[in-house]
């Protein structure tokens, strides 16, 4: 009993770690994307399981990278103090462990897709480990985590057909001014951190009230890019009653954080961005089976 105790115990630091119910947002874009470059040609749900994998995987090996090399900020971050590397509950030989094996796993991924992808695919690792230090010398950091999402849909586009098109590309950049959007606020949690510690972000640079600000307009173009997506693919009633609801969440979203009231904002990332991934995926997917 004492050893399976130890093996649950490993199994929830591994996954608080990776922080794996993050996947929530990034996975739905891609299972979007995947049914919208397939929607006039035969499914394959070996392919789609594939693609799962392979997007789970390069997060794993992400986030792992991420906190590796932040683990010395995370230490002395009273927000971040308490995760698993500064308090010893996950090694760094074991979060070097988690890293290889998930970039194994994605690059195992490769073989059933496009032979273009083995070219890609050095692109994606050099994001993936350039983003963490992105926070030590530019205030830009936000948007390049927003490139993360922006490569999404035209890497499932490339992974099918070895190509892609405007309409994907559309998305990609709603999802880079949808992630840029909600990580400016996030920032807000650590501003006084950052700022004691020379760490770049548009809080530091711009203030609260200013970056609230951005964060509502990059949520905007969002929609603009979302919007410009179901116009060029012609899409009707179900995806425009999706993106209504998306609209109605993005806004929900920013009524609970304040200049004067940040309280709510761990809801305002979790739960809105969460359901805004969800809404969205589930009408456009709906939309591309009856077209």
């Amino acid at each position: 009993m004492r050893i399976k105790s130890r093996a649950i115990s490993k199994i929830k630091n591994y996954s608080n770690l990776v922080k794996f119910e993050h996947s929530i947002f990034a996975l739905p874009f891609g299972i979007t994307s995947y049914f919208i470059v397939v929607k006039n040609t035969e499914y394959s749900y070996l392919i789609l399981i594939n693609i799962i994998i392979s997007m789970i995987s390069i997060r794993v090996f992400a986030m792992t990278i991420n906190r590796i090399i932040d683990k010395q900020i995370d230490q002395q971050n009273p927000r971040t103090k308490n995760r698993e590397l500064p308090l010893g509950l996950v090694s760094i030989k074991e979060a070097l462990l988690i890293s290889v094996v998930s970039i194994i796993i994605f690059l195992g991924t490769l073989f059933s897709f496009h032979p273009i992808c083995w070219i890609l695919s050095p692109i994606v690792v050099a994001v993936m480990i350039i983003y963490p230090y992105t926070k030590r010398f530019t205030w830009l950091c936000h948007f390049f985590l927003g490139l993360v999402y922006l490569i999404v849909p035209p890497a499932v586009s490339i992974a099918i057909t070895g190509t892609f098109s405007i309409e994907i590309l559309l998305m990609g950049f709603g999802g880079l001014f949808w992630v840029s959007g909600f990580d400016i606020l996030y920032g807000i949690l650590d501003l006084k951190y950052d700022q004691s510690n020379n760490l770049k972000s548009i809080p530091v640079k711009f203030g609260l009230s200013k970056s609230i600000l951005i964060s509502r307009l990059s949520h905007s173009i969002t929609l603009i890019f979302l919007l410009l997506m179901g116009l060029f693919l012609g899409l009707q009633l179900i995806y425009w009653i999706g993106f209504g609801i998306v609209t109605i969440l993005f806004i929900w979203e920013h009524s609970l954080v304040k200049v004067n009231d940040i309280s709510k904002l761990n809801m305002s990332f979790f739960t809105m961005n969460g359901l805004i991934s969800i809404f969205f995926s589930i009408f456009t997917i709906s939309e591309t089976l009856v077209i």
